[in-house]
């Protein structure tokens, strides 16, 4: 369970494991002279080689006596998703979810995302690690790409220009904040913005009141004495 927690939000467990898949785990031990007999103590690292992509993190203990894992250049474990996939000041928040009237079609129905509207151009990021499912003209949504992050989780987002980011396309695997698109006007929208949506099990949710964990980045002091104890 410990592991599970460690590796919740880059390690997708409901996938199979396969051949070259690994698990490497670090322990200290309760009885340094009888370490072959003895169960191990505390877990002070943890890897997971899944899809040729490795995750390593390592136990540390702040000095506001928090412990967390952590990995090599110090951010904790528990990135996931961002509220706001647009990266621009000049952005601004102008729909909730809910339901709603449209503005064009005028008839009452459910908004299954949110919207950021803001300046053509504007780069749209990924929102957290995944693999691309889709990336094309999709109708109303105009261009359009939809990422499958780990444990049932998705993001999509709607409107963009006519181009996407570089490398971006169906099965290309993508990381936080790299970018996937550019804020546009496609599809059927009142101007500019992009519609985000987040969805688990394939079931919408509000990307604006979901429990998402937050990141911790260790600076200073607290950096070199973790880069020292993980050596």
């Amino acid at each position: 369970q410990q592991i599970m927690r460690i590796h919740a939000y880059e390690t997708d467990f409901r996938k199979r494991a396969r051949g070259n898949d690994s698990v490497d785990l670090f322990f200290d031990l309760k009885d340094d002279g009888k370490a072959a007999d003895n169960p191990p103590s505390e877990l002070l690292s943890a890897a997971i080689t899944a899809g040729g992509d490795t995750r390593r993190y390592f136990r540390f203990r702040t000095p506001d006596g928090v412990i967390d894992f952590y990995d090599q250049s110090g951010n904790n474990s528990r990135r996931f998703l961002l509220r706001k996939p647009v990266r621009s000041d000049a952005v601004r928040f102008v729909s909730g979810y809910g339901m709603r009237r449209h503005p064009l079609l005028n008839s009452m129905r459910m908004h299954t995302g949110v919207d950021w509207a803001g300046p053509v151009g504007t780069p749209i990021i990924a929102a957290g690690n995944g693999i691309i499912e889709e990336a094309r003209f999709r109708g109303q949504n105009g261009n359009y790409v939809r990422i499958r992050h780990a444990n049932s989780y998705q993001t999509a987002y709607s409107h963009m220009l006519s181009r996407f980011g570089p490398g971006i396309h169906a099965g290309a695997k993508v990381r936080q904040g790299q970018i996937i698109g550019y804020l546009g006007n496609t599809g059927l929208s009142t101007g500019p913005h992009c519609h985000f949506e987040v969805l688990i099990g394939n079931r919408f949710v509000d990307p604006m009141s979901i429990q998402v964990p937050k990141e911790r980045r260790l600076t200073g002091k607290a950096l070199a004495d973790f880069q020292r104890e993980r050596a």
